[in-house]
């Protein structure tokens, strides 16, 4: 086994939880750098809606929670591996934190992630591999700069205190499976609840790509509903969600709910055909001490 150093302090450094992802950059040290992408523009063309409930649907989620586990299921049996650059912000304490992007390299079987920031410029160059049932469970994450040279390879729980600051998912719940999951989940237990509202909205945008948005708000009960609302983006040539919205509730009636959280998959390219190569710090085009020794 590599050594690595295993911490429980917090430096200046990866703390990393992604939740999705997609699109290939070729390449990363010495690479051009990616287009900005840090505010992809989402159309907010209303459209004709359509009710669920206005479709045959006993409950309005009944069809969302059909469609998430129904994507899941094709994206396991026809999607190995994906890239993307991912777009994330998300709230702390109901404070929302700076704008992140970074690329994305996602493999389902073992599970394997790699993530490698653009933004924050603070954190450009930062990278983190998790591979399931690998390294103790734990993630290999670096920094750069000075503390990346006297820290080197750092093994951290994902869900520890240290991977976890700042963030409100740990990297092993990254993406569009885990969506797709998640959604299904929200569904079903939104199924409890009749009240539940449930739109779609044809003729959306994400950037340049045509999509479907699922609009769904949940009744007034913040002990049983995490978010009062969610918006889930739909690609209509991959039926793939390709962006996610959530919002807390908001402080007074009649204001706007604050946005919770916001992750948005740039650039899709899946079934890249990725290979344990991918997620191991000893590659050579990644930035980890391991691979320049090679």
């Amino acid at each position: 086994m590599l050594p690595y150093y295993s911490v429980n302090t917090k430096p200046r450094l990866l703390m990393f939880a992604i939740w999705m992802g997609l699109a290939a950059v070729p390449g990363l040290r010495g690479a051009a750098p990616a287009a900005d992408l840090s505010a992809v523009p989402v159309s907010t063309a209303t459209g004709a809606s359509h009710s669920m409930s206005q479709i045959g649907e006993k409950h309005p989620l009944l069809a969302v929670r059909t469609w998430a586990n129904r994507t899941a299921s094709r994206i396991e049996k026809e999607v190995p591996d994906y890239s993307a650059i991912l777009l994330k912000r998300e709230a702390d304490e109901g404070v929302l934190g700076d704008p992140q992007r970074l690329l994305v390299k996602v493999r389902h079987q073992p599970f394997s992630v790699y993530v490698y920031f653009y933004d924050p410029s603070d954190r450009r160059g930062d990278e983190a591999i998790y591979v399931a049932g690998s390294n103790d469970g734990n993630l290999l994450a670096h920094t750069t700069g000075i503390t990346g040279t006297l820290l080197g390879t750092l093994s951290l729980k994902p869900d520890g205190i240290v991977a976890m600051e700042g963030q409100r998912h740990p990297l092993t719940e990254v993406g569009i499976l885990n969506l797709c999951r998640r959604i299904g989940q929200a569904a079903e237990k939104g199924l409890e609840d009749a009240a539940c509202q449930v739109d779609t909205l044809p003729g959306q945008k994400v950037g340049d790509r045509n999509c479907r948005c699922i609009y769904v708000r949940n009744p007034d009960d913040r002990q049983r509903f995490v978010f009062s609302q969610w918006r889930v983006y739909v690609d209509d040539e991959w039926d793939l969600p390709i962006r996610f919205e959530a919002y807390d509730w908001p402080a007074e009636a009649n204001t706007d709910p604050p946005l919770a959280e916001v992750y948005t998959y740039t650039r899709l390219k899946l079934n890249n055909g990725f290979t344990d190569t991918d997620f191991d710090v000893r590659n050579p085009r990644y930035g980890y001490a391991e691979g320049r020794k090679r």
